[in-house]
């Protein structure tokens, strides 16, 4: 009966509301709804007439208790999948697929936003359960033995983060020694409250790093009370992890040190407030300020790493894509001096902490990038200057040309970075791994005491879990960011819009084309990459025009 009532629905609303695209701008399949599936149930529910039969009602209850018990178990809904949701959604209306399926539930009220759905999709948790959280506390409140560490509470910490932030990773200090100029990158330990191998530890792996959602809410990695005392504070000492680096005249690492300590309370900056400082006080030469000593020194190591090849491809033109290359979102940091000295103190950490590694025997997990498999001609293409495409287009062709960095158990050079080794360690907030490869560290200088840590094998099966959930987490976000820019086109509708070809593809068949090309456009006022037809002959790095004849941001 319902079935039928649906049925028929939808197909009054496929013959009533026809469209004409001129630019079609659709999510992508995971995300595609049916829409109009929701637009028929809400209309069923406006009838006067629509009644659920007894069974129909049975199976929507039941509909919402298996949700209920998903979202409160999902690893039990992962063992036995979710096609029996599926099954007892087919009683009741003609879904199809999965998806058909979780959008229906949206539209019953099951759920409450697209971002709950596809965290269910990808077996996501959104919040903590409430046992975690009370073990959360529990270590926060009678906190485990700790290892021993360096007071190094002399020293002035500086904290640079965007000026909302609620999380503070790392710190940098300078000091000045007998042997010369020392940069110290002071990191939040969380593993020094989280006892490897706890269901607290689990949780944390499970979740993998913080889920941002576009213009909305944030999912953090850690449980709140962990988080708070775990995040750098500007009123109490900070437990850290330290990379203490000096740099060579030429700015490469000559020396380093990886030692837990203890620093005195932090002094918070935002990016604004330390460009504001750098532009009144830096003169180009390091001055008696430890803020310019270490702008100074990021400037003489950013040098060191163009020397060698680092390639910095515009990011101020941002690319909401996953592709075979680099996935460049918006939210970043401007490209200013601020944001230099911080990701440049962070590079330095991070090839600190590998070599360390590598020299210590560890298990670890290094970031790499692979050369192009045609350097010569990414090279050539990248210095030509008469080369047809300009500015983002440039960029984007040159990151097509990049093979994608990941995470690997051995270690290899970073090829956009010119780094020989590299590992990720100064977001333990934010990412588990870096927690991770912090209690592997901590391992290895202490040997004595009583400290759990993975073995190689052990490594290379937590890199298995993780690079599925991470692959998860970015499908939601880069969802988020879609569903934002597709809200705004729909706001735009039939409206005359500009947007940069950064390239294009025509179908050919036997030597011919067929039909128009299809071209990558980039739409700078939402910072958002789609697709459309374009007219023959359109050429990368050329600004068009384009229509938005339907955009569903469902």
């Amino acid at each position: 009966m319902l079935a039928c009532k649906l049925r028929n629905s939808l197909l009054r609303l496929q013959t009533t509301h026809p469209t004409t695209t001129v630019a079609n701008f659709a999510p992508t399949p995971l995300e595609r709804l049916p829409a109009l599936t929701q637009q028929c149930w809400q209309e069923l529910q406006q009838t006067e007439a629509f009644h659920l039969s007894d069974s129909e009602q049975r199976a929507i209850e039941q509909i919402k208790e298996n949700i209920a018990k998903t979202l409160d178990n999902p690893a039990q809904e992962q063992s036995k999948g979710s096609p029996d949701i599926i099954r007892v959604l087919q009683t009741v209306s003609p879904i199809k697929t999965p998806t058909e399926g979780y959008h229906l539930l949206q539209a019953l009220g099951v759920f409450t936003g697209p971002e709950e759905i596809e965290a269910y999709v990808h077996n996501q948790r959104l919040l903590f359960d409430s046992e975690i959280t009370k073990q959360a506390d529990a270590v926060i409140a009678n906190p485990p033995c700790d290892v021993p560490r360096i007071d190094m509470t002399s020293l002035t910490a500086y904290a640079v983060d965007p000026s909302k932030t609620n999380e503070r990773d790392d710190a940098i200090s300078i000091e000045h020694t007998h042997d010369g100029t020392w940069i110290y990158v002071h990191v939040a330990d969380p593993s020094r409250w989280v006892e490897a191998r706890s269901p607290l530890d689990q949780a944390i792996q499970n979740r993998a790093r913080s889920l941002f959602i576009f213009n909305g809410p944030r999912f953090p990695l850690l449980p709140p009370s962990l988080t708070a005392a775990a995040s750098l504070s500007s009123e109490r000492q900070n437990s850290t992890l330290t990379f203490a680096m000096r740099l060579d005249q030429q700015g490469g690492l000559d020396s380093y040190h990886v030692v837990p300590t203890t620093i005195a309370p932090v002094v918070p900056l935002t990016y604004q407030a330390m460009d504001k400082y750098l532009n009144e006080h830096y003169t180009g030469e390091p001055a008696s300020s430890p803020l310019t000593q270490a702008y100074h020194l990021a400037s003489l190591r950013r040098a060191w790493r163009i020397a060698r090849g680092a390639q910095f491809l515009d990011t101020s033109q941002p690319f909401s894509a996953t592709t075979a290359a680099v996935a460049l979102k918006t939210g970043g940091q401007p490209n200013t001096g601020a944001a230099m000295l911080v990701e440049e103190m962070m590079l330095l950490a991070g090839e600190a902490a590998a070599k360390f590694a590598v020299t210590s025997s560890i298990p670890f997990l290094y970031r790499i990038q692979d050369r192009p498999k045609d350097d010569t001609v990414y090279f050539d293409y990248l210095m030509n200057p008469h080369t047809k495409e300009r500015g983002s287009a440039k960029v984007w062709r040159l990151h097509s040309m990049v093979p994608t960095a990941h995470l690997a158990t051995h270690s290899a050079p970073h090829f956009t970075l010119a780094l020989d080794t590299y590992a990720q360690v100064t977001a333990p907030l934010r990412r588990a791994t870096d927690m991770i490869l912090h209690r592997q560290l901590k391992r290895a200088l202490h040997t004595s005491q009583d400290l759990t840590g993975m073995t190689n094998h052990e490594m290379n099966g937590f890199l298995l879990q993780q690079q599925p959930l991470l692959q998860a987490l970015d499908e939601i976000e880069m969802g988020s960011q879609r569903r934002w820019a597709l809200r705004r086109l729909a706001e735009q509708t039939d409206q005359h819009l500009k947007a940069l070809v950064l390239d294009t593809h025509t179908v050919m068949a036997n030597g011919n084309p067929v039909g128009l090309p299809r071209a990558t456009i980039f739409l700078p006022h939402l910072h958002w990459r789609t697709s459309a037809t374009v007219p023959r002959n359109t050429l990368p790095g050329q600004t068009i025009t384009v229509v938005v004849a339907s955009a569903d941001p469902l």
